[in-house]
């Protein structure tokens, strides 16, 4: 018999939820049947939002910018008073760089991002927690809180605010009923050093802990009650280390992480030794048999794996990778998104694994051709309207769960990449979940790439994956191209690129949208 959850019908608030930590603590107090209230200030707050209710919670989500006193009242006002459980006060923000070099409007925003605002909502909602004389609240803090962060000065600097406000808080609410937890994570594999300004230095590219992991560290430790917790043994080593030892040799020790350019010489010692490379995460290069097979393998055998590029938009799931000197060795970046659509792994995955569909949602795909059961040649749209072309093959596939493919041997560029899809709760739709590691490019080459789609990588997946649903669930994909009202039309236009496959007046969407209307698989 399945027993209710422990918290149903109880209501939590999440903030930066969005991604990272925050998305991953959302989904936690869902599976534990709270609903919720969730906001960052970023519109991926309502994507992430129909995940978290295909755990069969009600959620509403909220585009609020938290640094505010305004943004903090919409957020508390999407409760419609209802009684609030637990609070999850996560939103944070970084701020890579010199202090003196940086602008003051970005170290205000750290400062109440991080500071004024968490502290606003933390007293309004603990007011009403202790007239009920119950209550949960989770702070994320940082062990960046016990360490000088020379080169990262005011967002350490904060996290030592959250840390020390949080025991304070803690300890005037212990006989009223409310819980009071610190959450203590290091450095975590999320968009933090890549929105911070990061990605150059040593620690933006060191090995990260996973925010699945952190996440879970942190809610039950505010489901326990407990005050205080540090997430990873390594990270409870350094807490405790830090402790012990002289502010300035801290000091010395964060500007090795966090100095600026600091992950150019790192990179380069630890390719040149390197034993194995994580393209991608384990089960998406090659499940769990055929780890020796993979990508994975074949750039362990490399002394040196730079000057990557990512296909994005036109190959979604593509780390694009070059063999060059180390003199122009790029830095790693990782991205992982997803999304729910409702629709079936089953019709996801066929529509997927039919290649020359492809087109039909990534904007700058122009068309995908199956030269065998394994096999493709793709052809995207490059800078300056040139082409970019490749093969590709799969080699690992799972019916109805996943694909993963990568260039062949010898190909001019060489690249990995793969989507999962996911059953939701109880049958409900379908999360496809899309994971990459990549090499941005470096140089005045790798600047008319990084161009190449002219956009940020990680938001053209998304965008993408947007089109994919609206594709999936509509049958049509809407868009305000040529539109001069800057609102969408009330008859949404197909695509906002015309379809180069198929050879008929009939746009490709039009005809597939047919087709799966007579199968009942695409409305």
């Amino acid at each position: 018999m399945n027993q209710e959850p422990r918290n149903k019908g109880k209501l939590a608030l999440v903030t930066g939820a969005s991604t990272g930590i925050g998305f991953e603590l959302a989904k936690c107090c869902a599976a534990d049947g709270f609903d919720l209230v969730v906001a960052a200030d970023e519109p991926e707050i309502r994507d992430a939002a129909e995940e978290f209710r295909l755990l069969g919670v009600n959620v509403e989500a909220v585009e609020a910018d938290l640094a505010t006193k305004e943004g903090v009242d919409e957020f508390c006002a999407a409760t419609e008073r209802r009684p609030i459980d637990a609070l999850l006060a996560n939103a944070g923000v970084g701020l890579g760089g010199a202090f003196t070099d940086q602008d003051f409007d970005d170290i205000r925003h750290v400062i109440d991002t991080n500071i004024t605002g968490t502290v606003y909502l933390a007293q309004k909602v603990s007011r009403d927690m202790r007239a009920r004389g119950q209550g949960r609240i989770l702070f994320t803090g940082s062990i960046a809180g016990f360490t000088p962060g020379t080169f990262n000065a005011v967002y350490n600097a904060t996290k030592a605010f959250i840390d020390s406000f949080s025991f304070a808080l803690r300890n005037e609410l212990k006989d009223t009923g409310v819980t009071v937890t610190c959450l203590m994570p290091g450095a975590t594999e999320t968009e933090f050093f890549e929105r911070a300004g990061m990605l150059d230095t040593k620690i933006g590219q060191s090995k990260k802990d996973d925010p699945v992991d952190v996440a879970k560290v942190g809610y039950e430790a505010m489901m326990n009650g407990e005050g205080d917790v540090v997430a990873g043994w390594k990270n409870k080593v350094l807490s405790t280390a830090a402790l012990f030892t002289p502010a300035d040799v801290l000091a010395e020790q964060h500007r090795k992480k966090a100095e600026p350019g600091s992950a150019d010489k790192s990179a380069q010692d630890r390719r040149l030794t390197m034993q194995e490379k994580h393209l991608t995460r384990e089960e998406i290069d090659s499940g769990v048999d055929n780890a020796k097979k993979g990508m994975f393998a074949k750039a362990a055998q490399h002394p040196v794996l730079t000057g990557g590029f990512i296909i994005a938009g036109a190959g979604l799931a593509y780390a694009a990778v070059k063999m060059m000197s180390s003199s122009d060795i790029a830095t790693e970046k990782h991205i992982e998104t997803s999304i729910a659509i409702d629709k079936t792994p089953e019709e996801l995955y066929r529509f997927w694994r039919e290649f020359k569909n492809l087109s039909l949602f990534m904007k700058n795909l122009q068309a995908v051709t199956e030269l065998d059961g394994q096999r493709s040649h793709w052809v995207a749209t490059g800078l300056g309207g040139s082409t970019v072309e490749w093969d590709a093959e799969i080699f690992n596939e799972k019916e109805n769960e996943l694909i993963a493919w990568r260039s062949v041997e010898n190909a001019d560029v060489v690249n990995a990449g793969s989507v999962r899809f996911q059953r939701g709760p109880e049958g409900h739709g379908t999360i496809i979940r899309v994971t990459l590691n990549y090499n941005p490019p470096a140089g005045s080459i790798g600047t008319s790439l990084a161009k190449l789609f002219g956009g940020e990588p990680a938001q053209l997946i998304k965008d993408d994956l947007r089109r994919l649903k609206q594709l999936m669930e509509t049958g049509e994909i809407a868009t305000i191209a040529g539109q001069t009202s800057g609102r969408a039309s009330e008859s949404p236009e197909v695509l906002d690129k015309p379809a180069t496959m198929g050879g008929t007046q009939e746009t490709d969407v039009e005809a597939h949208s047919k087709a799966y209307s007579a199968t009942g698989e695409l409305k």
